[in-house]
């Protein structure tokens, strides 16, 4: 794991990179929920090993050019999909075989979500200004302090003791993560 260090006021510390892949369902305010979420590890991992491994089974047969997730069950085939023309049971095992490649690393799993319900109140009480006006911003903050805290776990690193009051936002935010 490639650490990075600086000097801080305790002295030298390790901070570490990491990405992160996050895709959200529920965008639309017709949706009752608002959802996030995303695996993270550090990005020498990545780079060293799932990218790789993920592009191999990709290119494997049957080869798709990409993944995601929205087109793996996609039927039409008029719709410009990679996975239009594979069997389900095609599908199955190429989706399998991409998660194992996942599960391999043990990375960092994280769901938020946000009822809409909450956000329209929470918009009603609070004048947001553009950009922070959509659930996103909120949800995509939790999961930045959520991975760094993890990292900085990883690292070895002591936290930051930090408390992020529910009461104050003023909607139900939760989030689950492994």
């Amino acid at each position: 794991m490639e650490n990075v260090r600086y000097l801080g006021k305790n002295g030298w510390q390790r901070i570490m990179g990491l990405t992160t892949y996050v895709d959200d369902s529920g965008s639309d305010p017709s949706s009752p929920v608002y959802v996030l979420g995303g695996v993270c590890l550090p990005s020498s991992w990545w780079e060293e090993h799932v990218s790789p491994e993920w592009s191999g089974l990709l290119k494997s047969a049957p080869p798709i050019p990409y993944f995601k997730a929205s087109e793996v069950w996609e039927k039409n085939i008029e719709k410009e999909s990679a996975w239009v023309t594979l069997e389900p049971s095609q599908r199955r095992r190429k989706v399998d075989a991409l998660v194992d490649v996942l599960t391999t690393y043990h990375p960092l799993t994280s769901s938020f979500q946000l009822n809409w319900s909450d956000f329209r109140e929470f918009k009603k009480t609070y004048s947001l200004p553009p950009g922070k006006d959509d659930p996103y911003f909120y949800l995509y903050y939790g999961a930045i302090i959520l991975q760094a805290r993890w990292g900085l776990r990883e690292a070895n690193l002591t936290l930051p003791s930090e408390r992020v009051s529910h009461k104050r936002t003023g909607f139900g935010l939760s989030s689950c993560c492994g």
